[in-house]
């Protein structure tokens, strides 16, 4: 294969929207997922999800990453599509559970509309990649 398809969030929300999966509960909380237009200096989109009853922004869901360099274009060309992705979870919600569900949720749907795709997840220590990789540990 010469050059992967990126997923975009976009791509992603209208899926979940589809298979009516923008709603999750998690510890008892109902929490709904949302995009955001808002670019950042990267280019990167953001998907939020936000407490249902206070309304507060939980934690987000950032792709649109460069992606440049030999071991990782080697690895996104072996398939056909990409998502390429951050997160981050804000302080009052750390250590919950919240972000392995919220990634989770995201991750299945690309997986079960996509064939040959590659998920990379660009985190900055050992512990964040754990978060993602929990359900296949």
């Amino acid at each position: 294969m010469s050059q992967d398809i990126r997923i975009s969030l976009k791509d992603i929300y209208r899926i979940l929207e589809r298979q009516e999966k923008t709603r999750l509960t998690i510890n008892g909380r109902k929490y709904i997922i949302k995009t955001d237009a808002t670019k950042n200096c990267d280019d990167a989109m953001y998907m939020f999800l936000f407490d249902e009853t206070s309304e507060d922004k939980v934690a987000y869901i950032t792709s649109g990453y460069c992606y440049d360099g030999n071991p990782l274009t080697e690895q996104l060309n072996n398939h056909l599509y990409s998502f390429v992705f951050g997160y981050r979870t804000y302080e009052p919600y750390r250590n919950k559970g919240i972000m392995t569900r919220f990634i989770q949720q995201v991750t299945s749907v690309i997986l079960s509309e996509y064939d040959s795709v590659v998920l990379i997840i660009m985190a900055s220590n050992k512990r964040s990649e754990k978060v993602a990789i929990k359900k296949w540990l």
